[in-house]
């Protein structure tokens, strides 16, 4: 589920290189494996219930880090409403687990019927991925 506030929520755990040459920063610099999967959901938010929504958010970010192939979530949400939130996987399978899971499912619906006006959902393969931190070294 997405973040409430206007702030970029990272959930992920961040793998950084502290010291090491160049290949071994180019290892150890993508915080997701090639081949993994990103689930990218992109929603409007309704004015309605916001406080259920909220609830619904928490337990759904809980529940989803408790599934097998469960990497990590970023999220942001804007003041209108707009938010995208990826979620990442090891395999497709795993993606689908989620997205097939009974009180997942549930809570989907309920956001079709109230919390949401629109969204669109597009599932991609990560073929290459950086991370980035100011004030790190790496090499």
């Amino acid at each position: 589920m997405s973040c409430l506030c206007n702030c970029i929520k990272h959930k992920t755990h961040l793998w950084r290189l502290r010291s090491g040459g160049k290949a071994a920063y180019a290892a150890n610099m993508a915080k997701h494996r090639k081949g993994s999967v990103a689930v990218i959901f992109i929603a409007k938010r309704t004015s309605d219930d916001d406080a259920g929504y909220a609830s619904a958010a928490a337990a759904m970010d809980i529940l989803a880090a408790q599934q097998p192939g469960y990497i990590g979530m970023d999220s942001v949400r804007g003041p209108d409403g707009l938010g995208i939130t990826v979620s990442y996987w090891a395999s497709d399978a795993d993606a689908k687990a989620w997205r097939d899971h009974g009180e997942h499912a549930l809570i989907r619906d309920a956001g079709r019927d109230r919390w949401y006006s629109e969204y669109s959902l597009h599932v991609g393969e990560i073929t290459r991925s950086y991370d980035w931190e100011k004030g790190v070294k790496t090499s």
